[in-house]
């Protein structure tokens, strides 16, 4: 019995031995292949959640490239932004979205719980060092845990892929065009009142300390970055935090550019729901985005007065 346990314990060890190497082997060969490179004519990259994700259609706006994605948390993104800029020196600004949920405690879950941390971890994990995958062992082991095989078995096939861009099927995000159209029917059936009556104040520490990490890593890389809120339905901003958030913005992030659409003026029809444009509502805004970009938006001392402006003028008509 003795020598079965031995036997049975030294096989073990070499398989876990044989597993750590391999997958050791393959988030450094990952990182190396040659698919994280972007045309040459971006210049600005778009980062977030859904909400960038469904409201910039990139393909309206010159020079940009949206890889924005649903679900996505700060921690995740900032993984993502550094190897972009790093295999992509034409990039040279990046618009964040920075909105009212990206400040609250929801976010932990996008970090690192069962239903996000699977499928965002096995994106980055290459890109992370050991005090980035401590937070998310602390936070939830047993998903790590499973989140670890998923994205071994992940990086080996993007190993034995032919796939010459990891930006060619959305993998790393883009825009996503939404075909629906729920808003009237979620006034109508009072959802707003749920969600105000569900509503936390409590804050997203993680999820501000890794904005923290992105203002910083661009800053270091002498990236311009800019902090930008898309357009929202107007009976969801009334319920939402914004007290809150804008003490957190004006406090923390006064110094970085902020865009404000919150309040540029859409139909009911042209939102997918209450805070995601739908595909015309996006064709709408990113019209008007490119617009203020070639007008020089990015560069002028007061973007927001620039933005107030021409948001005044639609709403003349």
């Amino acid at each position: 019995m003795k020598k079965f346990i031995l036997k049975l314990f030294f096989f073990l060890s070499i398989f876990v031995l044989l597993y750590v190497s391999l997958n050791s082997y393959a988030k450094i060969a990952v990182k190396n292949k040659s698919v994280y490179k972007l045309s040459d004519s971006i210049k600005i990259l778009v980062l977030g959640h859904s909400q960038p994700e469904c409201a910039i259609n990139d393909t309206k706006i010159n020079s940009i490239k949206n890889l924005s994605q649903g679900g996505e948390s700060y921690f995740y993104t900032y993984f993502k932004l550094k190897k972009i800029i790093e295999e992509n020196v034409n990039v040279n600004k990046v618009i964040l979205s920075f909105s009212n949920n990206q400040v609250k405690k929801e976010m932990d879950n996008w970090t690192y719980g069962e239903n996000y941390m699977p499928n965002f971890y096995s994106k980055y994990n290459f890109l992370m060092q050991q005090d980035d995958i401590n937070v998310l062992i602390k936070n939830n082991f047993k998903t790590f845990i499973y989140s670890e095989n998923k994205a071994f078995i992940s990086n080996l096939k993007l190993l034995s892929s032919s796939n010459k861009n990891i930006f060619e099927n959305r993998n790393w995000g883009g825009y996503l065009p939404l075909k629906r159209n729920k808003v009237d029917s979620l006034l109508k059936i009072k959802y707003l009142k749920k969600l105000k009556l569900n509503s936390q104040n409590k804050i997203s520490n993680i999820n501000l300390i890794y904005l923290d990490s992105i203002i910083k890593y661009c800053k270091n890389k002498h990236v311009n970055l800019y902090l930008i809120r898309l357009p929202i339905q107007k009976d969801y901003f009334k319920i939402d935090n914004e007290v809150q958030f804008q003490k957190i913005r004006t406090s923390n992030y006064r110094t970085i550019p902020y865009l404000d659409f919150h309040n540029f003026p859409l139909k009911n029809n042209e939102f997918g729901d209450f805070d995601h444009l739908n595909s015309n509502g996006a064709l709408k805004f990113s019209i008007f985005l490119n617009t203020l970009f070639k007008n020089g938006l990015l560069i002028n001392e007061n973007p927001q007065k620039v933005i107030d402006n021409e948001i005044d003028k639609l709403k003349e008509y």
